[in-house]
This record gives C-alpha cells, sequence and structure tokens, in this order.
C-alpha cells in the first residue's frame, strides 16, 4: 500500500471515531446513508440494532449492501428521495456532496426526511487542508481537485499519483470543493442548525499526533464534518 492510500484509510479511520462520538447521545432507531456504497462504512459507526436504509446510484454497490442485508435504493442522490418526510433519526452523506451536480437538492432532501430534531452527518474532504494548500503554493491544483478538471482524468499536480491516468470505474468526479466555512454555509443555507465542526486526520502528521491536531485545528484538517441538526417541532 502507498503512502498516499495509508494515509486515507488512516484519515477514515479518525473520520470513524468522530463520527461514532457524534453519535453517542442520539436516538439511533433509523438512519439512511445518502451514497452508502455497500453500507459497510455506515454500519462501522452505527450500534447493532439500528435500522439502516441506503441510497446509492451505483447497481453494483447497491447490490452488494442489499445482499448485506442492507434495505438499498438505486437512485439518483441529485433528485427527490422516494422517502416520506420525517423518516429517519438519523442521515448520513460520506464524501458524496462533492460529487452531487447539485448539492442543494441533495441537503434539502436530507433535511426533509429527518425527523424533527434528527441530526444529519455529512463530511468531504477539506480543500484547506495543509496537503492542498502546500499544493498551491507550489503552483499545482489542490490534491482534492485533481480529479475536478476533467470528468475521465488525473490532471493538474505533478505530485499526484497516477496524473493523465483514468479514474477507476468506482471513481467519479469532484464537481465543487469545500473548506470548514464552506460546508457549513451549505448546511445553513438549508435550515440546519450545525452543532458541530469537525476535523479527522492532519497533514502530514501521523497517528495521535494526527489526530490531537485535527481536533485543535479542524479547519486544516484532512477531512472536515458536521454534526446539522433539522429544527425541532413547534
Amino acid at each position: 500500500m502507498s503512502l498516499g492510500a495509508r494515509s486515507w484509510e488512516g484519515w477514515l479511520a479518525d473520520y470513524r471515531a468522530v463520527v461514532a462520538r457524534m453519535l453517542r447521545d442520539e436516538r439511533l432507531g433509523s438512519a439512511c446513508d445518502l451514497g452508502c456504497g455497500d453500507g459497510s462504512f455506515a454500519r462501522s459507526m452505527l450500534p447493532p440494532g439500528t435500522a439502516l436504509s441506503g441510497v446509492e446510484n451505483h447497481e453494483a454497490k447497491a447490490g452488494a449492501a442489499a445482499a448485506a442485508g442492507m434495505d438499498v435504493l438505486v437512485h439518483d442522490l441529485n433528485t427527490p428521495l422516494p422517502y416520506a418526510d420525517a423518516s429517519f433519526d438519523v442521515v448520513f452523506s460520506h464524501f458524496v456532496v462533492e460529487h452531487i451536480l447539485d448539492a442543494d437538492t441533495h441537503l434539502a432532501e436530507a433535511r426533509r426526511i429527518l425527523r424533527p430534531g434528527g441530526v444529519a452527518i455529512v463530511g468531504t474532504e477539506n480543500l484547506a487542508s495543509w496537503h492542498n494548500v502546500l499544493a498551491l503554493m507550489l503552483g499545482q491544483q489542490p490534491f482534492t481537485m485533481t480529479i475536478a478538471l476533467s470528468p475521465t482524468k488525473r490532471l493538474g499536480n505533478v505530485f499526484q499519483p497516477g496524473r493523465f491516468g483514468a479514474l477507476g470505474e468506482d471513481e467519479s468526479p469532484h464537481l465543487r470543493v469545500f473548506a470548514h466555512q464552506g460546508l457549513k454555509d451549505m448546511l445553513a443555507s438549508h435550515g440546519f442548525a450545525v452543532e458541530r465542526m469537525a476535523g479527522a486526520g492532519y497533514f502530514p502528521l501521523p497517528g495521535g499526533a494526527g489526530r490531537a491536531m485535527a481536533r485543535l485545528d479542524a479547519r486544516h484538517a484532512a477531512l472536515i464534518l458536521a454534526k446539522a441538526r433539522a429544527p425541532r417541532a413547534a
């Protein structure tokens, strides 16, 4: 496994731990993962017994989630969801919003299907992570944006492994990128109360040092995530 792949896997492990802490005191009877993949990522952050549904536009991934016992729909996340209002206690959107053509519909639907007082957890790569800032200082495309210039190829950064190479079958381009305030503002614009912004992973620090710095300086963490609450019933 390459250094970049090891860093990414470590950041994801930190991310899962942050989400689990965010949900510790929440009602978790039902959850929906928007862009669920095979379902394993969301399941790893939820306690046993949580009823987990998912929405996925990739048929093979949706099939894997269904084979694992998940209630999953194959559906375009740019469009309204086929769920009733106030259907879930928790809605996840992990590393999806940067790929969505219509992010406003995606977030509006996340709020609609949450019960009053329910929680959305939305996470994405951080444009302001130090590895992206350093790339800009060197006149390079930020790493997070090397799959934003072309829908099929990695371009713009001489330090990016696989430059000029085609995106993998399971990859899709980034249509927008977020920093700390951008993610917070997007959620607030759809009526969410953003209760906590957090970070996971911290370039170039590994392990415990990276986790400590991500807590202290989430604005420059490798990954950013928000805990946002739907309005409570009047």
